[in-house]
Formats: structure tokens, sequence, C-alpha cells
């Protein structure tokens, strides 16, 4: 009976753990308190306000998960199907626009593709160890387009950090799908600093935890102000039960006339 009983309780034990474990995860605050919580390749950014889209990258699945809490409706599809949505949805709205409209945003692209070189030269200087951001110790790096300093990043490898994200570099693989289709979408494809190779071989090195911005003389930094341990249920990371399943086409549009954006 006593061994039977220790059984039960080592068993108990056991289970409760591996509860603890599945829950655990970190909560990332960022500027003007933004959250990200990340537990086991899941990540959920908090949305800001009521109109904003809940993302939800689950890396293990290769998946994205767009909520929109007002509507009360989500969708779940790879990168590739946010991009589709995103160019059918540009498509209607400009199918839709006056001739007047039509030309103020083909001026619109048009600056941006004047502004944007195509393909740009990339390079990237490390500088050695950075300073401590939110409790941990980072790598800084300089990050010059055709030999102008554009960005300073400060990234942390830190195991216990990197670890929750899981495959890192799948997910930078997703965001930068994202990133690639976004810039397609506005007349700029190949010309953003995501897409290029040695952009995202830096992104790969670890967790950004501070950057700077450099352009025109001017600079504009974020940092990452607190990471927390903390104990994330599952169902963190799936749609409320009331949400209901929609096209990510149908959220992107329900974002647009909020004003918010997907």
């Amino acid at each position: 009976m006593q061994a039977r009983t220790w059984l039960q309780t080592g068993l108990a034990g056991l289970l409760a753990l591996a509860a603890w474990q599945a829950q655990a995860g970190l909560e990332i605050v960022g500027e003007e308190d933004t959250t990200t919580l990340v537990s086991e390749g899941q990540l959920k950014s908090e949305a800001r306000g009521p109109e904003d889209v809940t993302h939800i990258f689950d890396v293990n699945a290769g998946t994205i998960t767009l909520v929109h809490p007002t509507e009360g409706i989500h969708a779940t599809g790879t990168p590739a199907d946010y991009c589709q949505a995103l160019k059918e949805l540009q498509e209607e709205m400009e199918a839709d626009l006056t001739e007047e409209e039509r030309r103020m945003v083909e001026e619109f692209k048009r600056g941006l593709r004047e502004q944007t070189k195509e393909n740009p030269e990339v390079r990237v200087e490390e500088r050695g160890p950075g300073e401590q951001v939110a409790g941990y110790g980072t790598r800084h790096y300089r990050v010059l387009v055709d030999d102008q300093l554009t960005e300073e990043v400060w990234l942390s490898n830190d195991p216990s950090l990197l670890g929750e994200f899981g495959d890192y570099g799948k997910l930078i693989d997703m965001t930068t799908e994202v990133s690639r289709c976004v810039s397609d979408t506005m007349g700029i494809a190949g010309g953003s600093l995501e897409e290029q190779a040695a952009y995202q071989d830096l992104m790969r090195k670890g967790i950004e935890l501070k950057s700077t911005e450099h352009s025109d003389g001017q600079t504009a930094t974020e940092r990452v102000q607190a990471v927390r341990e903390r104990n994330i249920p599952a169902e963190v990371f799936r749609p409320p039960e009331d949400s209901r399943e929609a096209t990510i086409k149908e959220v992107m549009r329900a974002a647009q006339e909020a004003g918010s954006g997907p």
C-alpha cells in the first residue's frame, strides 16, 4: 500500500511538473507597454486597443492567426496565405478608387520607388559586447546600406530567452516572407531592409532587444523594457471560444475599415 501511495504521489508530481512546463513562457514588454507572449515556439502580440488585430505566430506549424476582437472573427493561414489575401484586398480596394484617388495612390507608390533602391548593398559590422537590456547581455551591430549607417541593433542569444522561440530561423523566414509581400504590395519589391540576405543573417543571431534607426540626421530608438517569466496557458495562443472563423481577407478588411490595418 505504501509503495502504491509513493507511486501515485510521484505520478501526480510528474504530471503537475509537465503541466507547469507546458505553460512556462515569457512576457516581453516593449515601447508604450506593448506586450508579446512567447512559449514553446508560439508568439502572441497583444492588441493595443479594441480595434487592433492580434497576431499569433505558431512557428511549429508555420502559421499566422489574426484575431479581430471587436468583430469577433479570426483566421489562420501560412505566410503565403497572408500574402495572397493582402494582394487580393489591395487589388479590390484599388478597383473601387476614383480616378483622382488612383492617381494619388500611384504618385505615392512612385515616391516610394524613387526613395527605395532595389536590392541595396547591405553590410553588417559587429561592434562587440553591447549594453545590458532588460537584464540580458547583448552584442552590438551596425547595419550600413550603401555605406550609410541605417540601423544599430543589440541582440541577445541567451538560451533562456532564445529557447522559448523554438526554431528561431524559421520565425525569421516567416516574418521575411510577410515583409517581402508587403513591399511587393507597395510597389517596392526587393527594396526593404528585411528582405536583404545580410540583414536576415543578422537577425538569426539573436533576439533584438534594442534598435536605433538613423535617417536624414535623425535617430529613433526602441528597446525592450522588461522580460518576465510567466506561466502561459496553452489557450492563450488560440482564438477566443466565441470568435467566428473567417478568411484572412475578411479579418484584414475589418481591420482596414477600423483604421488599424492588418
